[in-house]
């Protein structure tokens, strides 16, 4: 037997279709979503040159990822989020369906979980608002700015390790 996820359990070596309850658990088929406890956050603060909104944008992408895979969830729609940047105030305007075709064609019910899930872990702020686009009927607006959790849990680190890049073999020879 080898060992796969352990909310999974144990997982056979070989597949047999009679043993399907024994491989996903009940629980992981139960049909209802994750939800999460709402994190109190703090917006992400956006320097003004470009170097440095992309240093930024590269430091929160690193605390935000480590956040959302300990909490073990989907990296689907945030993943799309440097695409959808705009850099010069360093929001996102998108629509759900705009992330959900970056996001590989999903639902843009799943992307509205996404970020609601984001949201809620404090790695994301929503803000909801209305405009008149060419003096027509009123449109709902959201936007979507950068955040990290207002306390943070001390596993959480802040910018990457530096990992030795030496290729080189045993002997230190490169050939």
């Amino acid at each position: 037997m080898s060992m796969a996820a352990p909310h999974l359990g144990a997982i056979p070596d070989t597949f047999d279709p009679q043993r399907r309850s024994e491989v996903v658990p009940d629980a992981a088929r139960s049909g209802k979503h994750r939800t999460f406890d709402v994190q109190p956050s703090r917006n992400w603060l956006w320097p003004t040159t470009r170097p440095e909104q992309r240093k930024a944008f590269r430091a929160w992408q690193f605390i935000a990822n480590q956040i959302i895979d300990d909490a073990g969830y989907s990296f689907q729609t945030i993943s799309t989020f440097e695409q959808f940047l705009f850099w010069k105030k360093g929001e996102i305007y998108a629509t759900d369906e705009q992330f959900a075709e970056a996001a590989g064609r999903c639902s843009t019910r799943k992307v509205r979980r996404q970020i609601a899930a984001y949201r809620n872990m404090g790695v994301i702020s929503v803000g909801l608002g209305w405009r008149r686009p060419n003096g027509g009927n009123f449109k709902r607006t959201r936007t979507i700015r950068l955040a990290v959790p207002a306390v943070f849990d001390p596993r959480i680190g802040i910018e990457p390790s530096d990992f030795d890049a030496d290729n080189s073999g045993p002997d230190g020879d490169c050939e």
